[in-house]
């Protein structure tokens, strides 16, 4: 059972146990209270009445007049009446007439102790109401005389103060039971607030502080000590959050590096494999023609041998660029920043690149070199890392955007322009561009658009990384629509 709703079933409880008992206490009091007063006003009537029974005087003509509230007769010894308010008993009727033994026993027997000559007091029904009848015989008579005395006569005063009593008895209960409500949340509510702060906690709430109290008692204790412990409890679960969230962090680093160890794994033996093939194919077609230019060398027309020699030294070509990249590549000391000391002209070192790739460039192609900057502005560059990088976007450009079948319609252009304090070097081509599927990742080792075209996935990266080490970088413009262009920047 949750604490909050034991605390309210010991609330209740406490409500119906306490409040009750104290009322029932204090009814029973109150019982105990009119009783013993209401025997205090008869017993004061009573020693009223025996006083003026001992002071009784006779009166010739107005017979005994002891009190005016008082009735009284007077029996002689047969028990008729020589004194009565009626008239008509007086010396013709006793006490005993004309009553029924059943319904007046009690005016039966009061007429008999009277007669006796015995004094005392009874309770006796006359005329339907309840009365105190004192008597006691008259000195120096065999005559008896009773005071007749009403039970409403004796407690009419008591009477009417019990009807101001009462109120101001039923508001005073009003008032206890108010306050006792009020002593019981006074102990009940820290409890309750305990109860709800213990079930806010239990649904994982930490961070609602329970407030301190004044309260010097066993109560105000408890709540201090449950606001410390919840602070400490704060505290603790806040540094445990902090700590496995530090841990997932790590832990999806951790998972991140292993992928990545993964991946690069996988592409080491993509590329071994790569590097295998793009090796020997070449190799096998030079070694084809070296055994056909042994054999029959002198039956080969001279224009199959200049066509065999040019597949030779294209294939040759391949072979000495793919180790260069690879030498390059394990040489590469990536973060690293080199001295640039070779101060060239943007244009002439742009040109100075034209003229290599023509040069090595199996299609013959030669790119436009369009410039926004003048002849005789100079950039300090590493130039053997420039002219790599730069020659490695024209050869790019010629293998992916000349279109077999459409090389009339290929355009390779080469820019060269000013941006803030950066010289941009910018190459473009009209071919198919790169997919938006591998623009994330074309400057990753060992990354080609293709995986049956020629090369080993390097040039992008290394020629990245000499940007960088120059203080520039390679990006692609991704904005460009009509085909790929790449954009080698270096600090003007």
């Amino acid at each position: 059972m949750p604490l909050r709703k034991v605390y309210n079933s010991l609330a209740v409880r406490l409500g119906v146990g306490i409040v009750p008992f104290v009322i029932i206490v204090f009814v029973v009091s109150l019982g105990f209270l009119f009783k013993w007063s209401r025997e205090m006003v008869r017993q004061e009537a009573i020693e009223h009445t025996y006083y003026v029974l001992d002071n009784t005087s006779m009166r010739v003509n107005g017979g005994l007049m002891p009190d005016e509230q008082l009735d009284c007769f007077v029996l002689n010894s047969e028990g008729r009446y020589l004194l009565h308010t009626d008239s008509v008993r007086m010396g013709r009727k006793t006490i005993f007439d004309d009553l029924n033994p059943k319904t007046q026993a009690d005016v039966i027997a009061l007429g008999h102790e009277m007669v006796a000559g015995k004094s005392g007091y009874m309770n006796v029904v006359v005329d339907g109401e309840e009365c105190l009848v004192f008597y006691q015989p008259l000195e120096n008579t065999s005559c008896s005389i009773a005071l007749i005395w009403k039970e409403s006569d004796i407690f009419h005063s008591y009477n009417n103060l019990l009807y101001v009593l009462v109120p101001l008895l039923s508001i005073g209960l009003l008032l206890l039971m108010y306050f006792l409500r009020r002593i019981v949340n006074f102990f009940i509510d820290p409890l309750n607030r305990l109860a709800w702060q213990t079930r806010h906690i239990a649904d994982g709430n930490f961070d609602v502080s329970m407030p301190t109290s004044t309260r010097v008692d066993a109560v105000g204790r408890l709540q201090n000590n449950f606001a410390d412990m919840q602070q400490s409890l704060f505290k603790y679960i806040s540094n445990l959050e902090h700590v496995n969230k530090e841990t997932e962090r790590r832990n999806e680093e951790l998972a991140n590096a292993n992928q990545q160890a993964e991946d690069a794994v996988q592409r080491q033996v993509v590329f071994l494999q790569n590097i295998l093939h793009q090796i020997r194919t070449p190799l096998n077609i030079i070694m084809g023609f070296v055994q056909v230019l042994r054999d029959d060398y002198k039956a080969i027309p001279r224009e199959e041998m200049a066509t065999i020699t040019e597949t030779m030294v294209h294939n040759s070509t391949t072979i000495m660029r793919m180790v260069h990249m690879l030498t390059a590549a394990s040489a590469l000391d990536v973060g690293k920043v080199v001295d640039c000391e070779d101060r060239v002209p943007c244009n002439g070192v742009a040109y100075e690149a034209v003229n290599i790739h023509h040069q090595r460039s199996s299609k013959g192609s030669t790119p436009y070199v369009v410039t926004s900057v003048p002849d005789d502005m100079y950039i300090n560059i590493h130039k053997e890392y420039f002219l790599k990088a730069l020659n490695e976007l024209l050869y790019n450009a010629e293998k992916y955007g000349i279109v077999e079948g459409k090389e009339s319609e290929a355009v390779i252009t080469l820019r060269v322009k000013k941006c803030d304090s950066f010289v941009h070097f910018i190459v473009e081509d009209n071919g198919p561009g790169v997919s938006p599927a591998h623009r994330d990742h074309i400057f990753n080792q060992f990354i080609k658009a293709n995986s049956f075209s020629e090369g080993l996935g390097l040039g992008l990266y290394v020629s990245k990384q000499f940007a960088k080490m120059m203080g520039g970088d390679l990006t692609l413009d991704e904005s460009y629509t009509l085909g790929a262009r790449f954009i080698l920047a270096v600090p003007a």
